[in-house]
């Protein structure tokens, strides 16, 4: 728990900050993974971004799959969908998902998107293309694999660092603002900061595919194979 007098300034300043709560977790996260891999010498930035991408991606999905397993929604009727591959893998998509992901300033992608332009990046990541390479690998072995060259792969795939590192972080998304809507947000101003802490080592482009590449298929992935 935080100081009474931290909390009080934070909620003043979010009278007019709507995402006050929001920057500060973010700041947080930013400062606890990289932390977390300072051991890590090669591929530091590669390996925080795709921390980082995976579980924003995973976080799009959370709130929807939570109001699904409430019964508040229904599959096919709101929005959202359950796709189950041939392997038994439940794959989750739809609207409601794409909303947190993809759609607006505050989205996932459009605070990638707005920072990789600020840092002067030439070519941005084909959202589509990646979206379909999701969709045609969902019932492969591929399914989560980053399409990026080897200098800039992160050290894990995208689904263990769900499975490893969201739970733990929890306690620290709600902090401030426990609204599960808003942590991917949370997520986007921590890798908005990474990105521009690491934009002399590493293009901001290849930054942001880094990210998405993590985070769509994140944004599928059965949270029942993480909690």
């Amino acid at each position: 728990m935080q100081p009474k007098a931290v909390r009080d300034a934070l909620h003043k300043a979010a009278e007019e900050k709507p995402y006050i709560y929001q920057q500060v977790t973010g700041r947080e996260l930013h400062a606890n993974i990289v932390e977390a891999l300072r051991y890590e010498h090669e591929g530091r930035a590669e390996t925080a971004l795709g921390v980082m991408g995976s579980l924003a991606g995973f976080s799009c999905l959370s709130a929807v799959y939570l109001k699904y397993e409430r019964g508040e929604i229904s599959p096919d009727q709101d929005g959202f969908r359950v796709a189950v591959t041939d392997t038994g893998r439940r794959i989750f998509s739809g609207d409601l998902v794409n909303e947190a992901l993809f759609e607006g300033e505050m989205s996932v992608w459009g605070m990638v998107e707005a920072t990789a332009k600020k840092l002067g990046a030439l070519k941005l990541p084909d959202m589509e293309a990646i979206s379909n390479h999701v969709a045609n690998t969902s019932n492969t072995d591929a399914y989560g694999e980053p399409r990026l060259a080897a200098d800039h792969q992160p050290r894990d795939l995208p689904s263990n660092f769900v499975r490893y590192l969201m739970p733990s972080y929890l306690p620290l998304l709600q902090r401030y603002d426990a609204d599960i809507e808003k942590f991917p947000i949370s997520f986007g101003f921590a890798i908005q900061s990474l990105m521009e802490d690491s934009c002399e080592t590493l293009d901001p482009a290849t930054a942001a595919q880094i990210v998405m590449e993590c985070a769509v298929p994140m944004a599928s992935l059965d949270p029942a194979e993480v909690f």
